[in-house]
């Protein structure tokens, strides 16, 4: 017995591991009592209006798609767990403020809004940092059982971070509440104090941003990271008598630390254009989230109003569908061992235009169970993808390139969102509910013939070593 449950625990019980879990957990469960509380500020206290409220909403996502690109190059740049202290601690002073400036009575909307856009800028630098450093943590042959365990604890954040947020909200009134979440980040920043990589691992968090040396030790292939050459040739062997020493190392740091920050970011941008499995996940990916905001932008008008579900009944729908987040955190790195990374991510994309074909062909008398029915096939195919998709993108990386191509990847996978729901209203406007629904539904099925089609069909088990980093001709810029 006493071996089945350490062998279930698995890398909770390293040390290393555990911190960034716990950091990590807790932060998640913040994040979703904020994004219940905060709103709830505005509409309960300050009285705003459903377009104000709408607004707040764009501006808490503002800074995704602002800052997630530069914030890849800092992740690289400096050490992350330093980064990830910041971003929490930072989180907790701005977020104090909401309750400090109730407790005075000088709260006001603006206050509100820049609150929201803070603490979502805080938030890309802490997401973008976590996703890198768990290879610096975690042998890559192990990436799927880490991302596994990090998806469980955001999954159960996504279930029961809201119903804890709305019992803080009306026992503790919203601003209250989200003084307890101020707090959680500083729980979080704790445990994050004292976490280091594991024997062996890479740190390049330290202003170097390539060390060619490094980047021998952890692959066998002779061909130098453009990082550390500027033409192809450059390189030479270790033991010849070109080699670089440490005044050479050390130039590179400093040249590292003295490039533009467009530069490195198009390193970050070139790795991704080079590798066919990248690019093919992020068009797949990008095609669900478009198609599911053209959806989600109008699914609470088109139950309420067409299907007449109560705030109650969708509510419980919601919540009993969200098991199936549950369900794939716990049994997505297994689904992509047995069946392969390629396979899940196609079945995961699969699954999530289903559950919107199930929205879609709803009748009053069928659309609270097929919203249940929905939520359980969404939120599997979600933990499939969120699984495997992000252990795939660490294990093709270099380390060096963690932080910048992380950031790559989900600015490119979230770029789509804010025009899929303008797109959904006007569809909306155009051709009614369900056929915007169905429009969505279709669109999200569509991802699945960008991995169908790709390399990504045969690709069964995670690259054991990183892929070669893009040359520097060609460059694209960002």
């Amino acid at each position: 017995m006493i071996s089945r449950v350490r062998g279930y625990a698995g890398l909770l019980r390293e040390p290393a591991f555990r911190r960034l879990w716990l950091a990590q957990s807790i932060s998640q469960f913040g994040t979703q009592v904020t994004g219940l509380a905060l709103p709830l500020v505005a509409i309960v206290v300050l009285q705003a209006s459903p377009f104000e409220v709408g607004l707040l909403g764009a501006v808490e996502f503002l800074p995704f798609l602002l800052f997630t690109l530069p914030a890849g190059v800092w992740v690289d740049r400096l050490p992350k767990q330093r980064l990830m202290v910041m971003a929490d601690l930072g989180r907790m002073l701005v977020l104090g403020a909401v309750p400090l400036a109730a407790v005075a009575h000088v709260i006001a909307l603006w206050q509100v809004f820049i609150v929201a856009f803070l603490a979502g800028t805080l938030t890309v630098v802490f997401d973008i940092s976590y996703q890198a450093i768990v290879p610096e943590i975690v042998s890559r042959e192990r990436l799927q059982e880490g991302n596994a365990r990090l998806e469980v604890s955001r999954s159960a954040a996504y279930v029961l971070g809201p119903g804890i947020g709305g019992f803080l909200v009306g026992v503790l009134t919203a601003p209250i509440a989200i003084l307890a979440d101020a707090l959680s980040y500083l729980a979080s920043a704790l445990f994050l104090f004292g976490l280091r990589p594991r024997p062996g691992a890479p740190s390049l968090g330290t202003g170097d941003t390539g060390d060619a040396s490094a980047t021998a030790a952890r692959t066998p292939a002779p061909a130098p990271s453009p990082a550390s050459a500027t033409s192809p040739g450059s390189a030479t062997s270790p033991g010849s008598a070109a080699s670089p020493g440490p005044v050479a190392s050390s130039a590179r740091a400093r040249a590292g630390g003295l490039r533009g920050l467009r530069s490195e970011i198009g390193e970050g941008l070139r790795f991704y254009r080079a590798s066919p499995l990248l690019l093919a996940s992020s068009a797949s990916i990008a095609t669900l989230n478009f198609g599911f905001q053209i959806t989600f932008s109008i699914l609470l008008v088109f139950l309420v109003r067409e299907m007449g579900l109560t705030p109650e009944a969708i509510g419980l729908a919601l919540s009993l569908g969200s098991l199936g987040i549950v369900a794939g955190a716990l049994t997505g790195s297994a689904f992509g061992k047995r069946f392969g990374v390629g396979p899940a991510l196609i079945v995961a994309a699969t699954l999530d235009g289903a559950s919107m074909l199930l929205v879609a062909i709803a009748t009053s008398s069928t659309a609270f169970w097929l919203l249940i029915l929905s939520g359980l096939l969404q939120g599997y195919g979600y933990m499939l993808i969120n699984i495997n998709g992000l252990s795939l993108r660490q294990a093709l990386t270099p380390d060096h390139l963690q932080g910048r191509v992380n950031a790559t990847g989900r600015w490119i996978n979230w770029s789509v969102i804010p025009p899929g729901a303008i797109l959904g209203g006007v569809l909306a406007t155009l051709v009614g509910l369900r056929a915007t629904v169905a429009i969505g539904a279709v669109i999200v099925l569509a991802g699945v013939p960008w991995l169908a089609l790709s390399p990504l069909r045969r690709l069964h088990d995670l690259p054991s070593q990183p892929s070669p980093a893009a040359p520097r001709e060609g460059m694209i810029r960002p």
